[in-house]
């Protein structure tokens, strides 16, 4: 039973159906989950929500002798994003997909030409927190993975020119491209993902959203723990994943409002296609065309071409559903700002069990964090901040590097605060470095 109760009358143990407020208005990433400490019952009454509601067939009522939780346990905001998982009404799939551009934001898309193949199933629990591999730090290791991903650009870029003159596309520079790709993201995970966040460039879309989607896997299916030989598969599907779209006309795949129910027929075409240009690159591996195939499927089986179900889409292919969507959101376009990482994450989660794989979709935010490695957040101190490293016990204090002081409108001498051990600083509000005309990554070397 769905009942509203004043925020006085909250307990520990009440599940929230609904905090009767924006997402913005209260401190979790959910607008569903239960109060598991005093530690949540706090952050609801400290914030704005006067009432709220509950499901009483989910967790206690209000006349019931609610059991107090353990003092000491994981705040809910976290435990939710990562561990709990409770059930999200379904966003509609054009705000997932943030209305993007006609193929690689449309929320769906998928698979054609026979049955998804052998299933890969994580045997292992997933782990918490994806960091350097080897222990090479973000700094060392900003160089290589620049020149990769300039050089995986010019690849993509090659495959797509190719494509749209009816060139045979040669697969032995873009496999090349992705071993590089590939040793980076091991090595470490945030550095090349930190690259795709800086390109502004809109008129680049494509070509970085199809390296973003490439290294993006990589670094998701690292934190996985899937075999290296997977991997480079994932990524070599991210790399062509919409190779498809080459063969569509530039003014319907640039077209910056609303497409016709005509015109969104032909763009869901794309997925076909590119499964026909892959149909003519010999050896192409079984997970890489799990990703052309499948990456616009939904878990409830509103995605294209195939509309298939749950587990009947493939591993690779529920994971670039939920890493093309994510590129899109937090990447610029001619007609809108980026995403916040932030409101990407939200997206998903709201998403999960639905459009995407809830699992996953958990698994997926472990691995690039709340607060993106290489993102710029306002501390409550008023001052500017670059993320450095996440923690994997809590994704709202990761480790900052701050360097602008925003009220008085100055660079600062950097200096690093972990703020899971700073009790004194904690993170207002993400900010867009463009707008503050911050080079971020000359403060990452």
């Amino acid at each position: 039973m769905i009942k509203k109760i004043p925020v006085a009358q909250l307990r520990v143990g009440m599940f929230v159906h609904d905090f009767n407020a924006g997402w913005m208005d209260h401190p979790f990433l959910f607008n569903k989950l239960l109060i598991k400490s005093e530690g949540d019952l706090n952050k609801v009454r400290n914030s704005r929500i006067k009432e709220l509601f509950i499901d009483t067939e989910r967790g206690f009522d209000v006349e019931e002798d609610v059991a107090q939780a353990d003092a000491g346990s994981t705040p809910a905001a976290v435990e939710a994003a990562t561990a709990t998982a409770p059930d999200q009404s379904p966003a509609p799939a054009e705000a997932v997909a943030a209305g993007d551009k006609p193929a690689a934001d449309a929320a769906s898309a998928a698979s054609d030409g026979g049955a998804p193949g052998e299933r890969v199933a994580v045997s292992r629990p997933l782990p918490g927190y994806a960091g350097a591999a080897s222990g090479v730090s973000l700094g060392a290791e900003m160089s290589r993975a620049r020149a990769a991903f300039g050089e995986a650009t010019r690849a993509v870029r090659s495959v797509m020119d190719d494509t749209r003159v009816g060139r045979q596309v040669e697969l032995a520079p873009v496999r090349a491209v992705v071993e590089k790709i590939t040793a980076s993201v091991l090595r470490n995970s945030h550095a090349i993902l930190t690259l795709r966040r800086l390109q502004q460039r809109v008129d680049d879309y494509t070509y970085n959203h199809s390296v973003g989607v490439c290294a993006m896997l990589v670094a998701f299916g690292k934190s996985l723990e899937l075999d290296e030989t997977m991997l480079h598969q994932l990524a070599l599907g991210g790399l062509l994943h919409d190779v498809g779209l080459m063969k569509l006309s530039n003014e319907l795949i640039s077209k910056p409002g609303k497409l016709t129910d005509d015109e969104f027929k032909v763009v869901r075409s794309h997925v076909v296609m590119g499964l026909d240009i892959a149909a003519s690159l010999p050896g192409l591996p079984r997970h890489a065309l799990e990703v052309l195939a499948e990456h616009h499927e939904r878990i409830d089986g509103t995605g294209y071409p195939k509309g298939l179900t749950g587990e009947n889409i493939s591993l690779a292919g529920r994971m670039s559903a939920i890493v093309d969507v994510y590129d899109a959101m937090t990447s610029p376009r001619a007609y809108r700002g980026p995403t916040q990482a932030a409101d990407a994450v939200r997206r998903l989660f709201e998403g999960g069990g639905t459009l995407f794989d809830a699992d996953l979709v958990k698994a997926f935010v472990k691995s690039v964090g709340i607060y993106p490695v290489g993102s710029l957040v306002r501390l409550e101190s008023n001052r500017l901040a670059i993320v450095t490293a996440l923690h994997r016990d809590n994704l709202l204090t990761p480790s900052v590097r701050v360097i602008y002081d925003a009220k008085r409108m100055y660079y600062i001498p950097p200096e690093d605060i972990d703020l899971a051990r700073n009790a004194g600083e904690r993170i207002a509000a993400a900010e867009d470095a463009g707008k503050w005309g911050i080079d971020v990554a000359r403060f990452l070397i």
